[in-house]
Formats: C-alpha cells, structure tokens, sequence
C-alpha cells in the first residue's frame, strides 16, 4: 500500500516536468527553423561568384575608346532632354551612360586594399567629371535655348532623399554585380535612381550662362551620390568578405593596407556630414511647412485677400538666418498683431524648435501699393514661368492675377472728386472749371500711374494772377491728397 501511495505521490510531479521540456524542445527547433529560414531568405554569400565580381567591375572603370563617346553621346542626349524639359529622354540618356564604373572601382579597392585599382578608379573618375562638365558645357554654351527647366532646377539643390537614393541604390548595384549571372534590370534601375549624368549637365548649364550657384549646387549633389554609391559598395564588399590583395612585402602590405583604411575613413566622414547636414535641412523644412499650414494656411481672408501657397519659399540658409517667406495679394493686409502672434510661434513653440531662428517674411500689400504688387507678380511669373511651363493652371492662375493687379493699379488713384471740386469752388472764387484724369506714362524702364488737374480761370484775369492762384491750388492738391506726384495746368477760360 506505501508504494502505491509513493507512486501515485511521484507521478503528478514528473508529467508536467516532461511536458516543459517538450515545450523547450518545440521552441528551439522554431526558433532555429525561422533563423535558417531567415539566413537562407537574406544570405548573399553562398551565391556569390567573388573573381566574377572583381573583373567586371574593374573591367568598368577605365574610359577610351567606345566607352568615351558613349559616355560623350549619353551627355548630350540628357543635355538636350534637361533643355527641352523631357524626363523620357533623360531616362534613355542614363540607361546608356557608363558612369558607375569608377565609383564602384573606388569602393571595391578601398575594402580590399588594392591600391592599383584605386589609382586607376581615382583617375578615370576625374576623366569622367571632366569630359562630362566640358560636354555639357560646350552644348549649353552654344545651342541657342537656354532655360531655365524644372528639370534642370530639380538638381541644384539636393536633400536627404539624395543621400537616401544613392546610398541604396549602390547597395542594390554592387550585391546585383556581386551575384552569379548579373541582373541587368537591377544595373539599370539604378542607374536611373541615382541619377549621376543630371548633376553633372546641370554643372555644364551653370557654367556655361555664368551661374555658379546652379554649378556648385549640382556638383554637391553628383557628390553626394558618388560618395554614398562607393560607401555602399565598400561596406558590401567587407560584408561578404572578399579576401584582401595580398603583397609579396608585409611591410608594403601593411602601408596600403594603412592608406586604404584613412582614404576610407576620409570618404566617410564627409559622408556622415553630408547625410547629417542633409537631414538637419529636411527636419528644418518639415516643421516650416507645418508652421505655415498652422498660420497662414488656416487664415480666413474676409475682403479679398489671397495667399499664393505655391510661391512660398522656405530658406535654410547654411550659416545665415533661416527664412519662410509668404506671399499674399490683394487689398487685404494681414493685422500686425496676427503676424506678431506667428512671429512669437517661431521663437516659443515647442512644436518649431528647428525654428527657433528663423525671419518670417510676409509680403503683401495695400490699395496704395498696388503698382509695387504689379511689379512684384510681374518679377514672380518671370521667374517661375520656366518651371510650371508642364502646369497650365498654374500659369493661367499667375496670369490672371497679373490682369487683376493691372486693373487695380490703374485705379489705385481714384479721388473723392465730388469733394475736392466743392471745396475748390469754395475756396477759389476765380476758379471756373476744373477736371482731373489719370495718365499712365513709361520711361521704358518702368511705368506708374499720374494724376493731372486741369483747372481754367475765369476771363479777364491776369496772368499773373493765373500763376499764382495755380502755385495755391497746386500746394492745396498736394496737401489735400497726401500726393506730392500730381500734375496741375492751368490757363484762363
């Protein structure tokens, strides 16, 4: 009976041990099914072909012969795509350029310390930029349109996406290279992403109408994609570990080895700067756009008034004050106190901390500043004409703005007449007639609005008399409208 009792005493506690270790048993054996399936899902190595690899990408990097009239024919095919505002011939443009090669020499020769393809990368990458920049520019600087496209205005100032798009569109290139029977599609939809041949027409374009600004600014994008394609390159190539150039001299060994891991470092650093220098800028940039739908964009015009959100500018300014400029016509102005109110947004909301130091400018303007208005959406439509010429609306929006303004600013002038002609009769008893009308004149650098007063005498006055009583009315008008422009004749009736 006391066995019994101990077997059924030991039976109850030896079911569930034997029930956990199965347990742990079943979670082991999923968790290294899913790790397995995972490794054998993103594991790049086993189908990796490593000489394969090395002689197609140094067989890419030298340009002569075939390779540099292609390249010279693919720049002028995006030259005149870029000129012509055409994003299709653009596209054809970098499906045959062979502009990767080098960049991708540059980062394979930096992870495995071959210092002899680095030389050669280094070299025909400067023949590149070169022959590049000197195609484009002999193109722009001789063909006799020279607009300024939104295509070619797209790459002068770039942005965290650049450093985004480069940095993977490198990744997909080298572990597409780097893969047993290349994938072509993957080679061209890269080529495509990355964009390299824009950057550097547009530099041809800047230098060729003396605008250094557009050069600088697409020469710092094309920049930034070839750096972040080498780095992306150089970090695949230490991942799937292929085995570094070996020298018969340790000591030369050692010194390369040395050179490559500073050149490296020297590449990167740049590299962390710009993408952090980039996204510093994009952060800005998103909490301006928030701020602006926060104010103006919610700011109930009630006589006329009307905010052109789509010439808002929003300025960085790179060691300068930031700006957020704003745009509104019509008769209507904006309080001060309401501009105060944003101003005060900028300096203490918590919400726009990148803010902080930022100017608003708002420019609008009154019934009396409309000939300034007229000026300012003539400049405007000027300016941004190129860029919406694939926007029709936006075009006839500008247009038919600068239409209203022209109408109001050749009434800007109008005068309570009724009134003036009562009190001149009152004060001038000599006074017989008297009539006004506005005149627009140009001197063909600009052009404004007069008021000319006529006034007649009645017969039998001097001349004398004439000149003085038209200096007193003459003094009177000015006063009286607070207009120091005005013209007066006067003669007897």
């Amino acid at each position: 009976m006391s066995d019994k009792l101990n077997q059924d005493n030991i039976t109850p506690t030896e079911e569930p041990t034997e029930s956990q270790e199965a347990v742990k048993q079943d979670a082991k054996g999923l968790w290294e099914s899913l790790r397995r399936f995972m490794r054998e899902l993103l594991d790049i190595r086993e189908n990796t072909d490593e000489e394969a690899t090395k002689e197609a990408i140094i067989a890419d990097i030298p340009f002569k012969g075939h390779t540099s009239w292609i390249l010279i024919c693919s720049i002028f095919i995006a030259s005149i795509g870029l000129n012509a505002n055409s994003t299709a011939v653009v596209i054809g443009a970098m499906l045959i350029s062979p502009l990767m090669g080098p960049i991708l020499g540059i980062g394979m020769s930096l992870a495995i310390n071959d210092i002899d393809t680095l030389r050669r990368s280094l070299k025909n990458f400067a023949v590149m930029v070169v022959l590049s920049v000197l195609t484009a520019y002999l193109f722009f600087e001789f063909f006799p349109i020279q607009d300024e496209s939104s295509e070619l205005l797209a790459r002068t100032a770039p942005d965290i996406r650049d450093v985004l798009i480069a940095f993977f569109g490198g990744l997909s290139l080298v572990i597409a290279r780097a893969k047993k029977g290349t994938i072509a599609s993957v080679i061209f939809g890269v080529a495509i992403a990355t964009a390299l041949m824009p950057p550097l027409c547009t530099v041809g374009f800047g230098l060729a109408i003396g605008n250094p600004g557009y050069a600088i600014g697409a020469m710092y994008l094309f920049t930034i994609n070839t750096i972040f394609i080498a780095l992306a390159t150089f970090l695949t190539i230490k991942l799937l570990k292929f085995p570094m150039v070996r020298y018969a001299n340790s000591a030369k060994r050692r010194r390369i080895a040395r050179i490559a891991s500073i050149v490296a470092l020297l590449v990167m650093i740049p590299a962390g700067r710009t993408f952090y220098q980039a996204f510093q800028e994009s952060m800005f940039k998103k909490q301006a756009n928030e701020f602006v739908n926060e104010t103006i964009g919610r700011y109930k015009f009630t006589d006329g008034g009307r905010y052109l959100d789509n010439f808002t500018s929003i300025k960085y300014n790179k060691g300068e004050k930031p700006v957020i400029e704003l745009v509104c016509m019509g008769n209507e102005i904006i309080p001060a106190n309401i501009i105060s109110t944003w101003n005060t947004m900028l300096k203490e909301d918590d919400d726009y901390k990148r803010l902080t130091n930022t100017e608003l400018h708002v420019i609008q303007g009154s019934q009396n500043e409309q000939v300034d208005q007229l000026k300012y959406i003539n400049e405007l439509y000027e300016s941004q004409k190129n860029q919406l010429s694939s926007k029709a609306e936006k075009i006839a929006f500008l247009e038919a703005e600068v239409t209203r303004l022209q109408k109001n600013a050749s009434q800007q002038k109008q005068i309570p007449f009724k009134d003036i002609s009562a009190e001149a009769k009152a004060n001038y008893e000599n006074l017989a007639s008297l009539q006004y009308d506005n005149a627009v004149i140009t001197d063909f650098n600009k052009t404004d609005t007069l008021t000319i007063f006529e006034v007649k005498w009645k017969q039998g006055l001097a001349s004398s008399k004439i000149e003085a009583e038209n200096k007193r009315v003459y003094e009177w008008l000015k006063v009286r409208l607070k207009d120091t422009t005005i013209q007066l004749r006067g003669a007897s009736k």
